[in-house]
């Protein structure tokens, strides 16, 4: 479940029927992004050359990010995005995690 709080103070003869109508109007906005992603990420993760992917939402900003881990470079057919290269990564216990989802 995704819930949005807004710390907003509104003036006490504020019209909450504008708020309602804007709950009404969008309030399912997000309610398919879990799956779209999730969907997007499973394809990523099953590119071949890819490592390990991970979807991540930063609910400060309401960021979501999504992670792949390249066994080597990132295909030149893979969308352009913010790049790293990982010189070494600790990975204790990897073996232990189980594949797949985890929710």
């Amino acid at each position: 479940m995704y819930a949005m709080q807004y710390e907003i103070t509104l003036p006490a003869d504020y019209d909450m029927g504008i708020i309602r109508r804007r709950v009404e109007t969008r309030g399912r906005a997000l309610d398919a992004l879990a799956e779209r992603e999730t969907g997007e990420l499973r394809r990523f993760a099953e590119t071949r050359g890819a490592h390990s992917a991970a979807l991540l939402l930063d609910p400060r900003g309401w960021e979501m990010l999504r992670l792949t881990l390249w066994e080597h470079a990132v295909p030149a057919t893979e969308p352009a995005g913010d790049r790293y290269e990982i010189l070494h990564l600790s990975a204790p216990g990897l073996d232990d995690i189980p594949a797949g989802r985890l929710w």
